[in-house]
């Protein structure tokens, strides 16, 4: 599988998702430009619930690359229909009905923030369970029909390559083997986790490169490459004996933060980190980071 690169990016404002909350997740949303300038972006508190389900998608606030859009649950969680809403104008469009036995989830947008790849999983019982044999629907949402189209179900989709092609799983070469949690790069950098360490793929390169090893089990999370794939960014889980979970943010294999909730590439030398509460994101630059990081 040849991963092609796409024109270089373009600096732009990005919407950096924050993360608290002990039971039911709450977010916050925020619009970070590469000088540093962090503002809140308005949005309506019934949209900013939701959980995490790697391999199908999520129901939490996603934003699209453009930061035009930010796909959500009206209700949070497993309540609500799949909507998207125009940061600017307010505009809300549904790209899904929800149904009682349906979870419906955000997967990926597309690099040019036109189209929205969601799936939809049949609930087990009444607590929200899905099993692990659970029939998986795929559908692209495409903003200029509003319309959805069903994909065909060969294997999972996990995301849009930088060629606006989907990224199938069962096609991946073997020497990717049982990768996950896949994250693109603007420029066609890929970023995933391999048995349970991080490796990354650049357009000049099918091999994958490794950036940790001997990874345990949920250790290395989240991996995502900058935006031409120079650098690649990663949650490094580290517990203590009383079962105390520290998250760590390793940049290229060294520690730049530490005890952060989330992260998000603003260009290639600049990244916003948050901490698991709702105050706003820090930038952080990595030329002034990186000499001091572990």
């Amino acid at each position: 599988m040849r991963v092609e690169p796409s024109a270089k990016p373009t600096p732009r404002a990005r919407i950096v998702v924050t993360t608290f909350g002990d039971g039911g997740l709450e977010h916050r949303l925020w619009s970070v430009t590469a000088d540093g300038t962090v503002k809140p972006v308005a949005f309506p508190a019934e949209g900013l619930t939701g959980t995490v389900a790697p391999g199908y998608g999520s129901d939490g606030p996603l934003p699209s690359p453009d930061g035009r859009w930010v796909s959500y649950k009206p209700g949070g969680r497993r309540a609500g229909d799949l909507v998207i809403r125009n940061i600017e104008t307010s505009e809300i469009v549904v790209v899904a009905k929800a149904s009682p036995d349906t979870e419906l989830l955000a997967v990926d947008w597309s690099p040019k923030s036109d189209r929205l790849l969601w799936s939809a999983v049949h609930i087990d019982d009444p607590d929200g369970i899905v099993s692990d044999d659970a029939i998986i629907s795929y559908s692209i949402f495409e903003l200029a029909r509003r319309a959805s189209e069903q994909v065909p179900l060969n294997c999972p989709y996990e995301a849009f390559l930088a060629t606006g092609e989907l990224l199938v799983k069962c096609k991946l070469p073997k020497a990717w083997g049982d990768g996950h949690q896949f994250r693109v790069g603007d420029n066609g950098a890929i970023a995933f986790i391999r048995n349970h360490d991080v490796v990354v793929v650049t357009p000049s390169a099918v091999r994958p490169k490794g950036f940790t090893e001997g990874g345990r089990f949920a250790e290395y999370q989240f991996p995502k490459p900058s935006p031409s794939g120079i650098h690649v960014a990663y949650e490094h889980q580290l517990r203590d004996g009383s079962g105390h979970v520290r998250i760590n943010l390793a940049v290229d294999g060294k520690t730049i933060a530490e005890e952060v909730g989330g992260y998000d590439w603003i260009d290639d030398e600049t990244i916003a980190v948050s901490k698991f509460d709702p105050s706003p994101p820090v930038v952080m630059r990595l030329q002034a980071t990186m000499g001091q990081a572990r």
